[in-house]
C-alpha cells in the first residue's frame, strides 16, 4: 500500500505557465549563451594583448611594435663596437628601445593574475629583466668608470644586452619545441658527457704516453722535448691536462691544428681518438633530432586540433541550427510529462494488481496454517485413544 500511495503522489499532470516562456525568451539560442561566456573583464583583454601576439590586430601591433624593438637594440648593440662607423645614433635607439621594454615587463607584472614573485622567475620573465636591468646599472655605474673594477663591472653588465635578443623566443614557434626537446633530451646529454670526459681522460693518457717514447726531460728548461730524430723540438703534450685539450679538439672534429702528434704511434692514438669522437657526438644528436621530431608531431596535431576546431565553430556560426519556438519546446515537454504520467499509472495498476496477488497468497498461507495446527492435533488425540 506505501508504494501505491507513492505513485499516487508522483502522478500530476504538468500545465506551461507564463514564466516558463519567459525563460525561454531569455535564452533562446546557443550563440547567445556563447557570448555570455565571452563577456572578460578590460584587465583579461590587456593581458591577452601582452602575452599572446595573434589574440587580436591590437595584439599583433602591439608584439610588432616589440619585436622591431628587439632587432632594433640588438642591431645597436652590434654596431656600437665597430669603431670606424659613426654610432652616435646607437644611444638613441637604445634609450627608446629600453622605455619599450620597460613598459612591457611592467604591464605584464602589474596584470597577471599569478603570484608575482613566482611570475619574476620565470625563464622568459627573467630573460625580460635582464635585458633590460644592465641599462639603469650602467647609468648608476657610469658616474664611478673611473675605478679599473667599475669598469669591468660596467663592460660585464653591457654583455648582458644580448638577452635582449632571447626575447624574439616569444614570437616563435619553433623555439619552444627545441626547448621542449633539450628538456626531454637531459638524460641522453648526461650520458654523452659523462662519455666524453671518459673517454677524454682515456685517449689524453694514451696520447701522453704515446708521444712520450720519442721525447726525453730537459731538465734546464723542465720541458718535455722531441728526440732528434723528430727535430728536438719541445712537445706539445707536456702533460696529461695538457693533452686534454688536444683530445677535445679531435673527438669534437673541431681541429684548431694548434697541437698535433708527430710520432707514428701517436698519430694512431689521434686516429683512434677521431673514430670514437664521431660516436660519442652521435648520440646527442640523435635523441635530440629523435625528440624534436616528438615534439613537432604533437605541436602539429595540437594545431591542426585547434584550427579543425575554429573551423567547425565558424561553419556552425555562418549555418546556425533551427531553434524550435519556446511555445513548441514547452508543449513538447508536457507531452513527455503526460507520457511518463501514463507510464506511471500503468506501473500502479501493476503494482495494485501484484498487491492482491500478494493478499490472496497471504490468506492462502493463513488457511495452510490452520490446517496444520488442526492436524497435528487431531495426530495427538489419535496417538491417546491408541
Amino acid at each position: 500500500m506505501v508504494v501505491s500511495q507513492l505513485l499516487k503522489a508522483t502522478s500530476i499532470s504538468y500545465k506551461p505557465s507564463k514564466e516558463d516562456f519567459d525563460e525561454f525568451e531569455e535564452i533562446s539560442s546557443e550563440e547567445e549563451v556563447e557570448m555570455k561566456g565571452k563577456l572578460v573583464s578590460m584587465r583579461d583583454v590587456l593581458i591577452e594583448i601582452a602575452n599572446t601576439p595573434t589574440w587580436s590586430w591590437v595584439s599583433v601591433v602591439y608584439s610588432c611594435i616589440n619585436f622591431l624593438a628587439i632587432m632594433a637594440s640588438t642591431i645597436g648593440f652590434i654596431i656600437s663596437t665597430m669603431a670606424n662607423v659613426d654610432t652616435s645614433w646607437t644611444g638613441t635607439v637604445e634609450d627608446v628601445t629600453i622605455c619599450i621594454f620597460t613598459f612591457d615587463y611592467l604591464w605584464r607584472l602589474g596584470l597577471t593574475r599569478t603570484h608575482r614573485i613566482k611570475y619574476v622567475f620565470k625563464t622568459m620573465n627573467l630573460i625580460d629583466f635582464f635585458a633590460i636591468i644592465p641599462y639603469f646599472m650602467e647609468l648608476v655605474f657610469d658616474k664611478a668608470a673611473t675605478n679599473l673594477r667599475v669598469l669591468v663591472v660596467l663592460r660585464t653588465l653591457r654583455l648582458f644586452r644580448v638577452f635582449r635578443f632571447l626575447k624574439i623566443a616569444k614570437y616563435s614557434r619553433d623555439i619552444p619545441i627545441i626547448t621542449k626537446a633539450l628538456s626531454r633530451s637531459q638524460s641522453g646529454f648526461f650520458l654523452s658527457i659523462f662519455t666524453l670526459c671518459l673517454f677524454c681522460i682515456l685517449w689524453a693518457s694514451a696520447e701522453y704516453y704515446a708521444e712520450q717514447t720519442q721525447c726525453f726531460y730537459d731538465p734546464d728548461d723542465q720541458l718535455w722535448k722531441y728526440n732528434e730524430a723528430y727535430g728536438g723540438g719541445v712537445s706539445p703534450f707536456q702533460s696529461i691536462p695538457h693533452t686534454m685539450w688536444f683530445v677535445i679538439v679531435t673527438m669534437t672534429t673541431c681541429g684548431y691544428g694548434d697541437q698535433f702528434p708527430i710520432t707514428p704511434l701517436g698519430k694512431l692514438v689521434a686516429g683512434l681518438a677521431m673514430v670514437c669522437g664521431v660516436f660519442v657526438i652521435s648520440i646527442p644528436i640523435t635523441i635530440l633530432a629523435s625528440n624534436f621530431s616528438l615534439e613537432y608531431n604533437k605541436e602539429t596535431i595540437n594545431e591542426e586540433r585547434v584550427r579543425a576546431y575554429y573551423s567547425k565553430k565558424k561553419e556552425r556560426r555562418a549555418d546556425p541550427p533551427k531553434h524550435k519556438q519556446p511555445e513548441q519546446r514547452v508543449e513538447e515537454l508536457a507531452k513527455n510529462l503526460q507520457a511518463f504520467r501514463d507510464h506511471v499509472d500503468n506501473a500502479q495498476v501493476t503494482v495494485q494488481h501484484f498487491e492482491s496477488i500478494y493478499d490472496q497468497m497471504e490468506e492462502q498461507v493463513r488457511l495452510l496454517s490452520r490446517l496444520y495446527r488442526r492436524r497435528k492435533q487431531l495426530d495427538r488425540e489419535y496417538g491417546k485413544f491408541n
